[in-house]
């Protein structure tokens, strides 16, 4: 799912908040969890973030639960 540093002007569900160092993000980013897709390995040219924690994982989770009626 797209990453972006732009705050949303209200809180939603389905975007989750990652504060650094959460996933060695280097901003405050929030993970756009209505807005997944697929990428192929070979257009992605320079890594951005990294492992998150169980917490963060869980946060997505939910919000990816809510976003596809599961």
């Amino acid at each position: 799912m797209p990453l972006t540093t732009r705050a949303p002007g209200r809180q939603i569900p389905y975007i989750v908040e990652l504060r650094p160092p959460e996933g060695a993000l280097p901003k405050v980013s929030f993970a756009l969890c209505d807005q997944v897709t697929r990428i192929d390995k070979m257009r992605v040219e320079k890594r951005t973030g990294g492992i998150c924690s169980h917490e963060a994982m869980e946060r997505i989770d939910a919000a990816l639960r809510l976003v596809l009626d599961l």
